[in-house]
């Protein structure tokens, strides 16, 4: 069924927008008419119980736009149709939308372009023209205390307040600007900070000619100055003496005055919500529509203070500000609240005497009804007649609380139509149900009427949900929930306590966590714990609860910033405890299905510190049973706060779980927490150094092993430390003190006949031979090391050993061999259950069945070996399990894939200083540029590459793959002579065999491109001595390659050109389709 358009479309004399313009002759004729002022029309529609403002009436006699509402209640007053009341020149019109960036702020200006403007200006010399990071900063300290910078440049920087409006605090504001100038480091040695009034000229005047600094000062002298005039307008708040006879017109700044310290400043952040609620203000007097405002936040998050803004930016813009606070209802009850919101609405809220002779003269003026004076009376507690207590007295409970509400309303309406009102109600959180009940028929009941309500209330007890919400549908709302200051304002909110080094001020930003009332007690306090102030704030807060509550918050402090409610109840030995049974006086939240958090963890310290240190100490007794079995780290933590002697032993053995658990983040923590009371203690020494290796910190571990080494005062202690600093000393390419210290404490191993040191000992000193090409005596330590672990039944040591044989065979081009050794390893880690040993194992493997022609299962291993090492945490293993599988992608073609592990590969490289590895990866990094067509990246990054060999010394390790690649990719032929020469005389030592592999190929693949066919014959020999087993496929494929490419530029035909096509595919199956990827694109078309 189709809707019928005409009921979709407005109805007929109700503009769109719901305003309207109404001839302002006939206005005006019918009100003198009937002899009535605009006040007495606006009175005369309040006692119709129509809700017409005198700023309403004003607007439509001065021919601007006015509600429908408010047109529909005039006509009704003069008994007229409202379309007779409307615009006959312009039926149905609606007001223009505004335009341009001062639109909406034109009639707040109130004065013609012609009028004279003052403005206050804050004129800085700058110790030198600023740059753009400077500018930006110092606009944006200007803007936050609500100027405008004019001109900033030169040396000089003027800012502007009053613009495009003056407010009464522009002097306020422009001096705290210019204090926080002053203090800024592109000031720092300049002339002078004058603040001083001026006449704005015409925009379009030149701002150079037209400002001058008023004075030069010299070096030493106080360095803001403040015009006279102005002086006098802030000398409650700042204390000034003479200037110098030739300065007389200023005065110059000495100190804040007495008490103004702890004045509210400038407002920083809530910028969204100013913004919001100037639009929810100006709506307010334009149209006369109420609004409500809910604002809610964490305890000292700095709700009352945006209340105080709130109610300077209604004051300027004409409304009545009136303010009353919830108490606490244990001590004043819900009628407490609405008292003081009637006595500030009658002017009496300073609890006037005569307050009774207020209501008379109030109910009079606004011409209310005679009852609501009686029930206005009993509200505000004024003197009654005897005969008025009498009919009171005669009343039920519910009469006279319906009548004293329905006198608050009218006051409400009544007083609303002299000017639109602000009514805020702070800390509602404190209220019950007949509180909200109540407010919540006030608001329902002005819903007509020009009021805006802004309520405020703490998020941890807030009252919307619960208790407002259903007095409020259909009214307008807007919830304003208030985060913490972000870092940036707490600096700024910081940096007004001139007194306080910068140092603290960043600690106590820190602390406070964007808390503003957190943030300026903390500053406020000389010392740099937590100060007095702030602690009584908490007691104050404790001293609300009973007995149980203070227990449960004190226990949850001493298990931490964060606690389930299981081990709190345990804790406490009560099954049934809940925390939010405390009410509004909860000072936790819930976090999770069973956790909560201190609502500021600046509340547990408080809470913690406040707790005396003997019930402290069962306290944490008390915790480090509960942790006992589920917990060794905690379990030790508490231990040591309860002053336990057994809390190191338990500490260490939390970090051996830890670390046996590859956990070597929080092995980490753990054994950070204990150095400074335990630092010579060896073993908590060794196992700091294994968590800083675990973590990849190596420079870090190595100086941690070498503190063990010195701390070691057994043969055994001083094996164990030497054996992790010989890793690390591997890993950071320095060889020859890896075989120092190993050589040292080999005697102790002898001496002391222990298999399993012996064979830790020999695995790594057979290590370091392997990186300088002696791959013979590589594998003679290695097989010592197997036999010697064997005897000692370490598994572990003998999965790396076997696995160090296997690099021996791989660095010789036994792939066969090394893969059977590889894959050895891979089945003794997996029947342990040692996964960190199959990550490197896998890897290796993979590199064996790429050459082998296997690069579909070479990939798949890489590849599960780089996600088990990231897993893991082991990060050497993941770099080399990401180079092997770039490798293994480039050779396939599959270049976005190799480009994403490669790049993965040097942030991880470059983050723990594994320098050895960038060469290699560098290699893959130049190869996916030259595939992507950027030539010349790929030229830069091999020469990179190939500049490291002699600083690396990766001559037998690199060297000849590298400057293969050097001199395929590079366009100047004595380059690549040279690097093809050089790379020659590296294979005339001892190479690993990849690099053998890899330089010959590339060799050829540059004599091919460049017509030197003998030598591409002689490169393609060399690949096919070197497969003595005739079973490796990257050796067979690519000399066959080599050597039919040369028959076919010889002697091109079909044969040829079928063997070639042949090879392609089989280079397809083996991986090898891109491996040299010049010759790939010269045979494509082929």
């Amino acid at each position: 069924m189709e809707t019928d358009p005409a009921l979709l479309a407005t109805p007929p004399g109700i503009p769109a927008d719901g305003r309207v313009l109404l001839d302002a002759v006939l206005l005006k004729r019918l009100r003198k008419g009937r002899a009535l002022s605009q006040e007495a029309l606006a009175s005369l529609c309040f006692g119709r119980q129509l809700c017409v403002s005198i700023a309403s009436i004003k607007r439509a006699e001065a021919g601007k736009h006015v509600l429908y509402r408010t047109a529909r209640h005039l006509a009704t007053v003069f008994d007229i149709d409202p379309e007779q009341l409307r615009c006959s020149t312009a039926p149905g019109a609606v007001a223009p939308p505004p335009t341009g960036p001062l639109a909406g702020l034109e009639p707040a200006l109130g004065a013609d372009h012609g009028a004279a403007r003052y403005v206050i200006e804050v004129h800085a010399e700058l110790a030198a023209s600023p740059d753009e990071r400077d500018t930006s900063t110092l606009v944006l300290r200007v803007s936050q205390f609500g100027g405008r910078v004019s001109i900033c440049q030169d040396g000089r920087l003027i800012a502007v307040f009053g613009l495009p409006q003056a407010y009464l605090s522009d002097a306020e504001r422009a001096m705290r600007c210019a204090l926080e100038l002053a203090r800024h480091p592109a000031l720092e040695g300049s002339a002078s900070v004058a603040v001083q009034l001026a006449r704005w000229a015409d925009a379009t005047e030149p701002a150079a000619e037209r400002i001058r600094l008023p004075l030069s000062v010299k070096a030493g002298e106080p360095s803001i100055w403040v015009a006279h005039a102005l002086a006098l307008q802030l000398r409650n708040t700042f204390v000034f003496a003479p200037a110098p006879p030739r300065a007389a017109q200023y005065q110059r700044f000495v100190a804040m005055a007495a008490g103004a310290a702890g004045a509210a400043g400038p407002m920083i952040g809530r910028y969204a919500e100013m913004r919001q609620f100037k639009g929810v203000i100006e709506t307010l007097h334009e149209f006369q529509s109420g609004h409500i405002i809910y604002v809610r936040g964490q305890a000292g998050i700095g709700k009352s203070r945006l209340l105080q803004e709130f109610a300077d930016v209604g004051r300027q813009a004409g409304s009545a500000c009136h303010h009353c606070a919830v108490q606490d209802l244990a001590l004043h009850g819900a009628s407490a609240t609405l008292s003081q919101l009637a006595r500030t609405l009658l002017g009496a809220a300073g609890g006037s005497a005569a307050i009774d002779t207020v209501i008379g003269a109030t109910v009079q003026r606004l011409q209310l009804a005679a009852p609501t004076a009686l029930f206005l009376s009993l509200l505000t507690d004024a003197s009654m007649r005897s005969d008025d207590m009498a009919l009171l007295a005669a009343m039920s409970v519910a009469s006279r609380e319906n009548g004293m509400l329905h006198a608050l309303q009218d006051l409400i309406v009544g007083s609303s139509i002299s000017a639109p009102l602000l009514i805020t109600v702070e800390d509602i959180h404190w209220g019950d149900s007949a509180l909200c009940a109540a407010l919540g028929a006030l608001i329902t009941g002005t819903r007509d009427a020009p009021v805006v309500w802004v309520l405020s209330a703490r998020s941890e007890c807030d009252m919307l949900e619960t208790s407002l919400r259903p007095y409020l549908d259909e009214l307008p709302l807007s919830v304003f929930e208030l985060a913490p200051l972000c870092e940036r304002e707490a600096a700024v909110l910081a940096n007004q306590f001139a007194a306080v080094d910068q140092e603290h001020q960043r600690h106590c930003v820190v602390l406070a966590r964007g808390n503003p009332l957190f943030l300026t007690q903390l500053l406020t306090n000389p010392g740099h714990g937590l100060p007095d102030s702030l602690m009584h704030l908490i007691q104050i807060r404790m001293d609300a609860l009973n007995a149980e509550h203070r227990q449960a918050l004190r226990m949850a402090a001493v298990i931490g910033p964060r606690f389930t409610l299981s081990m709190l109840r345990a804790a406490l030995r009560q099954s049934a405890y809940l925390p939010e049974s405390a009410g509004r006086h909860c000072l936790v939240r819930r976090c999770g299905a069973d956790s909560y958090t201190f609502v500021h963890d600046l509340l547990r310290r408080c809470i913690y510190d406040a707790i005396e240190p003997a019930q402290r100490r069962r306290l944490h007794g008390t915790v480090a049973d509960l942790y006992r079995d589920s917990d060794s780290a905690l379990h030790a933590h508490h231990l040591w706060c309860a002053n336990d002697a057994s809390a190191f032993e338990v500490a260490l053995g939390a970090l051996r779980d830890n670390l046996a658990a590859r956990r070597f983040g929080a092995a980490l923590d753990l054994s950070a927490r204990w150095l400074p009371t335990q630092a010579t203690s060896f073993a908590l020494a060794r196992l700091h150094a294994d968590a800083l290796h675990g973590t990849g910190q190596i420079a870090d571990a190595r100086r941690a092993y070498e503190q063990a080494l010195r701390l070691a005062c057994s043969a055994e202690e001083r094996i164990d430390a030497t054996v992790g600093l010989a890793r690390v000393l591997n890993i950071l390419e320095m060889l020859d003190e890896a075989q120092h210290v190993l050589e040292a404490v080999l005697p102790d191993a002898l001496a002391l006949k222990s298999d399993i040191a012996l064979a830790q000992l020999l695995h790594l000193k057979g290590n370091i031979y392997f990186p300088r090409g002696n791959y013979v005596a590589c594998r003679h330590y290695q097989e010592q090391s197997v036999y010697h672990a064997r005897a000692g039944k370490h598994v572990e040591t003998e999965i790396c050993a076997l696995s160090g044989m296997g690099d021996s065979y791989y660095a010789q081009g036994d792939m066969h061999h090394a893969r059977a050794l590889y894959g050895q390893c891979l089945d003794i880690a997996s029947q342990q259950r040692l996964l960190q040993y199959d990550a490197p194992n896998r890897s290796a493997l993979a590199s064996t069945l790429h050459y082998l022609g296997q690069s579909a299962a070479a990939d798949s291993g890489a590849r599960e070996a780089a996600a088990l090492a990231k897993q893991l945490g082991n990060r050497r293993a993941e770099i080399f399990a990401r180079m092997t599988s770039g490798w293994i992608l480039l050779g396939c073609g599959n270049t976005d894939a190799a480009q994403e592990e490669v790049a993965t590969a040097l942030d991880v490289s470059r983050s723990m200083g594994a320098a050895r590895f960038e060469p290699f990866l560098m290699e893959s990094m130049a190869r996916i540029s030259w595939a992507q067509g950027d030539s010349a990246l790929a030229r830069r990054q091999i020469q990179w590459a190939a500049d490291q060999i002699t600083p690396l010394q990766l001559q037998g390790f690199l060297g000849a793959w590298l400057l293969g690649t050097l001199a395929l990719f590079s366009d100047r032929p004595a380059v690549r002579k040279k690097a093809l020469r050089q790379g020659e005389t590296m294979l005339a030592g001892d190479c690993l065999a990849h690099n053998s592999y890899r330089f010959r190929v590339a060799a050829a693949e540059v004599a091919l491109l460049d017509g030197d066919l003998r030598a591409a014959q002689r490169h393609a020999g060399h690949l096919s001595t070197m497969n003595t087993t005739g079973a490796c496929a990257w050796l067979n494929h690519h000399a066959a390659l080599i050597e039919t490419y040369t028959r076919w530029l010889l002697t091109p035909g079909d044969q040829v050109r079928t063997q070639l096509q042949q090879l392609r595919e089989r280079a397809l199956d083996f991986g090898f389709s891109h491996t040299m990827p010049r010759l790939h694109n010269v045979l494509a078309p082929l």
